[in-house]
């Protein structure tokens, strides 16, 4: 299963190979006899055969043809993927340095010293109504 990037759409390819069985040929015997022959004769050259031949050299052509186209479709989806890759790449890096530049430090995340200080100050006034009110 491949699957690629053509015009904006993503497309899927799923190949089935299928195994090659060979058939045994069937020779076909004359139909009319000659008077005196027996039915026994000596095979005859095949002909099929060399155009058979052919013909599966065509077919491998053929296919090797397809082969190529193939391998260019993948070759250029996986250009486009990566191309794309890179854009994502660079956005997600610009979105972590957006996140990064807004962040609070991390000195700001803890209290500070006029945070304890007005703490203090609270505790003292607690103590001191407390101390009051008894």
């Amino acid at each position: 299963m491949i699957q690629f990037e053509k015009d904006g759409t993503i497309q899927t390819k799923v190949r089935h190979r299928t195994p090659m069985v060979s058939v045994p040929k069937i020779k076909r015997k004359p139909t009319s006899q000659k008077k005196g022959e027996c039915g026994f004769s000596s095979p005859e050259p095949d002909n099929q055969d060399s155009s058979g031949s052919e013909a599966q050299l065509m077919k491998h052509n053929t296919r090797i043809r397809k082969k190529g186209a193939d391998l260019g479709e993948l070759q250029s989806a996986i250009e486009s993927i990566k191309e794309t890759q890179e854009d994502i790449k660079r956005d997600i890096m610009a979105l972590r340095n957006r996140v990064t530049s807004n962040s609070p430090t991390v000195d700001s995340q803890f209290l500070q010293l006029k945070h304890y200080i007005f703490i203090l100050l609270l505790v003292l006034l607690q103590l001191i109504i407390n101390f009051l009110f008894k």
